[in-house]
């Protein structure tokens, strides 16, 4: 039997605009990094740019990512948010929100 229920999406990530334009995916070094180019792809194909983790890592394990070494493909898509969250390129969907309401 399945458990019911509502399925976590997990933490939402949202990337602005400016970023997800062409030109500014076009500018990222990405190198041979595959798992970068995936979750740069999801962020310009999302809804108003904001993923969810576990949607992300469910959509990537589809997509043929695959583990490296001991790390699973969540460890890997965790580090990547975390290193592009560091350089300012996405931010934490909820930081989004609160920015709004104080803006109003």
């Amino acid at each position: 039997r399945e458990k019911g229920g509502r399925v976590k999406k997990g933490r939402g990530w949202y990337m602005p605009s400016f970023f997800a334009s062409s030109d500014g995916v076009d500018n990222f070094v990405m190198g041979d990094n595959v798992i970068l180019k995936k979750v740069i792809d999801a962020f310009k194909n999302a809804d108003s740019n904001v993923v969810f983790e576990r949607e992300l890592i469910a959509a990537l394990e589809k997509a043929g990512v695959k583990p490296v070494g001991k790390k699973t493909v969540a460890k890997l898509v965790k580090g990547v948010l975390r290193n592009l969250s560091r350089a300012g390129v996405i931010g934490k969907d909820r930081d989004r929100r609160r920015e709004e309401k104080l803006a109003k």
